[in-house]
């Protein structure tokens, strides 16, 4: 039986490790430049705040306007 071209299961994991690896080293790099940034001025105040799209969101939504309400 001849071997299929193309990636095997390790080739692949080690790929991803070195994806890992570079996207944490770039995680760590922003975080020092986050720190030496003066600190923001923010415009806006609110009690709840929703970021994305979906069902989660959406129910996040609702309750959180149920219990700003109560």
């Amino acid at each position: 039986m001849t071997k299929p071209r193309g990636m095997d299961r390790r080739q692949m994991l080690a790929g991803a490790g070195v994806v890992a690896a570079v996207a944490a080293g770039g995680g760590i790099a922003t975080a020092a430049k986050a720190a030496d940034a003066p600190a923001a001025d923010w415009d806006h105040e609110c009690d709840v705040l929703c970021v994305g799209s979906g069902p989660a969101v959406t129910f996040g939504c609702i309750a959180g306007r149920h219990a700003v309400s109560a």
